[in-house]
């Protein structure tokens, strides 16, 4: 999404929610099972997210946003739903699964992790032949720093700057992915 400035462009904004409202409604409807109420749950979490434009990072993944917003504003609702009323105890185990759902899905994978992946995979192949040869040696054969260091006779200090370098490369173009995929990993 282009900014003006670090704010965002009102018909970029319009254009984003216009193309993705559908989809994050599918998604908040997957949890809360009311139509309107997942209507409301997208726009609010959009109205948000445009409240908050000026505090985003140009650089941020705005459907990774949206979808976290979205996300938590679902929880929420969920949340106040069992606290405001009485459910039916079918209607407890409905929402108590969704809660239950919001924090181990597999949404985040359908909508960010071919991204991830992408970029991964371009990153990799951006990098030096041997800094690529010897950080899929250590994360994918799982060799140990001797071992990198004697297949490619290097010392073992050589080994640990390659794999930092890589390291280095992949954090740096991943960095809006790290807090969702951190979120994901030890947020349950």
């Amino acid at each position: 999404m282009q900014r003006n400035g670090t704010i965002f462009n009102p018909e970029d904004f319009g254009k984003f929610f216009s193309e993705n409202n559908a989809r994050f409604v599918d998604i908040a409807f997957s949890y809360v099972r009311d139509r309107d109420a997942a209507q409301d749950i997208v726009m609010d979490s959009f109205v948000r997210i445009w409240q908050r434009r000026e505090e985003l990072a140009d650089e941020t993944n705005m459907r990774g946003y949206a979808y976290m917003c979205v996300r938590n504003r679902c929880y929420l609702y969920l949340r106040q739903l069992n606290m405001r009323r009485q459910l039916s105890s079918t209607d407890m185990r409905l929402a108590q699964s969704s809660i239950e759902s919001l924090s181990q899905d597999d949404l985040f994978d359908k909508l960010l992790g071919n991204e991830i992946l992408d970029i991964f995979r371009a990153e990799l192949d951006k990098m030096p032949a041997r800094t690529r040869e010897i950080f899929l040696a250590s994360r994918v054969e799982h060799l140990t720093y001797a071992e990198i260091a004697e297949q490619f006779d290097i010392s073992v200090r050589k080994v640990t700057s390659e794999i930092q370098f890589a390291l280095q490369i992949l954090r740096h173009a991943l960095k809006d992915y790290l807090p969702l995929c951190l979120l994901f990993l030890f947020g349950k």
